[in-house]
């Protein structure tokens, strides 16, 4: 498994102005970032967390290659790109633009599944989406650059409801789970075979109930 990096790090590989930022505000696996960028031709290592990417400012042609061939598309404020975790990209756009990322971790979404389903949940991977218009994601994302900004009565709170419910939406909307399987409850275990089988052979001369 390759190293994965962090929000923070993401600068090193697309640098841009930071025009938002929660790092300080002690949220829970959950971070919201802002950049101001120019257009430039990027490669972004597999990163650690879930990645929401909010288009504010700006219309462009944007390019990326999240696995296979590359995909097309012009985003503009309102287009919405989303990036699985651990997965690596190429993105290539040539306009400038603002942007909000939300950032949310395995933990959260791995446990927010395993609690729906009622069973341990062991892979998540969200799909190949580089631009779709969807108000539930951006009306989350608007309310959490707004808590970031404003820091307003019960911030952490409110944050923890808006990621709960953009956690949700992409689970059901935009994620391939992967299911851990149950022991099948109606099967002998091994070792409890093995006794059947050794008093079936040692008893075969009585009458067996």
């Amino acid at each position: 498994m390759p190293q994965l990096i962090t929000p923070r790090e993401l600068p090193e590989w697309v640098p841009g102005t930071v025009i938002c930022a929660s790092d300080s505000l002690g949220w829970r696996d959950v971070a919201l970032r802002g950049y101001r960028y120019l257009g430039q031709d990027v490669y972004i290592p597999p990163m650690r967390d879930y990645m929401i990417v909010s288009y504010r400012r700006g219309l462009t042609p944007m390019e990326r290659r999240f696995e296979g061939a590359w995909k097309h598309t012009r985003c503009a404020p309102g287009s919405i790109s989303l990036l699985t975790r651990a997965q690596r990209s190429n993105w290539n756009w040539s306009a400038n633009i603002d942007v909000f990322h939300v950032y949310l971790t395995e933990h959260r979404l791995a446990r927010l599944a395993s609690e729906a389903l009622d069973n341990a949940v062991t892979e998540i991977r969200l799909t190949d989406v580089l631009n779709v218009e969807d108000p539930v994601l951006t009306a989350g994302v608007d309310a959490i650059q707004r808590e970031a900004s404003e820091h307003a009565f019960g911030g952490n709170l409110y944050v923890e409801a808006i990621a709960t419910q953009l956690s949700l939406h992409l689970l059901r909307h935009y994620a391939e789970l992967r299911i851990r399987e149950r022991p099948d409850a109606s099967r002998l275990s091994a070792t409890v075979r093995a006794r059947i089988e050794e008093y079936v052979d040692t008893h075969l001369h009585e009458t067996l109930d």
